[in-house]
């Protein structure tokens, strides 16, 4: 019985082993990926910083262009990280929570 048991065991361990060599490279992408989607969430919280600033304004002082700065203040909103302070201009202004 337990012999039986030692050869499911290891087998399993096998299997696992070869789907992660299958799924090395894939994981690798998933990794960067999520990277880079945490450095932009915090260049957007940072720029963000204490003060109230619009869209364009975050974009500037995070270093990304307005429409990736409109996603992720958006995408900021819906988590409750970020909240719409008022209007300057044509723009509404946001900041953190």
């Amino acid at each position: 019985m337990a012999e039986e048991t030692a050869k499911k065991t290891n087998r399993a361990l096998e299997q696992l082993k070869q789907l992660r060599s299958e799924r090395a490279e894939e994981n690798k992408k998933k990794a960067e990926r999520q990277k880079e989607q945490n450095r932009l969430q915090k260049a957007v919280l940072d720029a963000l910083g204490d003060g109230e600033r619009t869209v364009p304004e975050i974009a500037e002082a995070a270093g990304i262009d307005t429409q990736t700065a409109l996603w992720w203040v958006t995408a900021l909103r819906k988590y409750n990280k970020v909240e719409t302070a008022g209007k300057r201009g044509d723009y509404p202004t946001y900041r953190r929570k």
